[in-house]
């Protein structure tokens, strides 16, 4: 693999990465569920809607252009199983950070089983382009 790819591959990753955390955080802020104790003056304060709209322009809006971004450095091809796995992983952090679930072989094995069946289908298109 060129060292430009890897390197695309590594930018693509983070910065979706960041996106899908700033987009569920985001969620989470709407639901009153990210730092509960921290922000309860906040929640107690901006009501749903204003909620809302500071979702959308300091999460969502953010979070989806950072999105496209990974797909102005790197081939769809590429971008669109690292979307899936960083999604994924995303979506695992905060189960265990935030709902408090509990780290098990169950979810261990199933997270790496998604990202190794994305890696493989990444690989197979990659393969299949050349």
């Amino acid at each position: 693999m060129k060292q430009a790819m890897v390197m695309e591959i590594f930018i693509t990753f983070c910065l979706s990465f960041i996106a899908y955390a700033l987009i569920y955080a985001g969620v989470y802020f709407l639901n009153q569920r990210l730092l509960p104790n921290t922000l309860s003056n906040v929640y107690a304060h901006v009501n749903l809607p204003w909620r809302t709209g500071l979702f959308l322009v300091l999460a969502a809006l953010p979070g989806n252009l950072i999105l496209a971004k990974c797909f102005d450095i790197a081939p769809a091809s590429i971008v669109a199983p690292i979307l899936v796995v960083s999604s994924v992983l995303v979506i695992v952090a905060s189960a265990i950070l935030i709902d408090g679930v509990r780290l098990n072989w169950h979810i261990l094995g199933a997270t790496v089983l998604a990202v190794f069946s994305c890696g493989l289908v990444s690989w197979t298109l990659m393969m299949s382009k050349s």
